[in-house]
Parts: C-alpha cells; sequence; structure tokens
C-alpha cells in the first residue's frame, strides 16, 4: 500500500502547469525512480489520489503509461505494483 510506507508530506505534489494526467505520471515516477515505492510494492489508485489531491482517472492514466513504459506491472483484478525496472535509472 502507498501509505504504508511513505512518511507523511513525502509524495510530491504535482505542481507544474499541464496535463493533469502528465504531473501525476511525473510524481508517480518520481516515486518509483528514488524507490520511496519499492519493487513489488502494491499501489492502490485511491491512495496516490488522495495524496495527490487528485481524481483517480488521472492516477489510472498515468499507471497505464507506467505499465507500458516497464516502470509497473498492473495486473487484472490485483491492481499494479512497482516493479524491478526501477534499476534503470
Amino acid at each position: 500500500m502507498l501509505s504504508a510506507g511513505l512518511p507523511q508530506g513525502s509524495v510530491p505534489r504535482p505542481e507544474r502547469p499541464g496535463p493533469l494526467r502528465e504531473r501525476v505520471y511525473e510524481a508517480l515516477l518520481e516515486l518509483i525512480t528514488t524507490r520511496t515505492l519499492r519493487p513489488g510494492q502494491h499501489l492502490v489508485e485511491s491512495e496516490p489520489a488522495g495524496h495527490l489531491g487528485v481524481s483517480r482517472q488521472p492516477v489510472r492514466e498515468a499507471l497505464q503509461r507506467l505499465d507500458t513504459e516497464g516502470w509497473v506491472d498492473l495486473r487484472p483484478a490485483q491492481g499494479a505494483f512497482a516493479t524491478a525496472t526501477s534499476d534503470r535509472r
């Protein structure tokens, strides 16, 4: 779970102008590449949405992009999991 491993205030809020899904994508990618989200950690859409102050839709879109790029593993009926490919950066 996202909230279980993150200290309060550690989730970067999207601040730059641009499409919301892009800003959420960048915030989640930063959490993965800095290993704030550990490989194998379960990402529940509602948790990053609440931390980032956005709805679940831009989180869902960002997770789909991260899955396409290999940063997360989307599993039907289970959700998203950070992958060990975060070693790439």
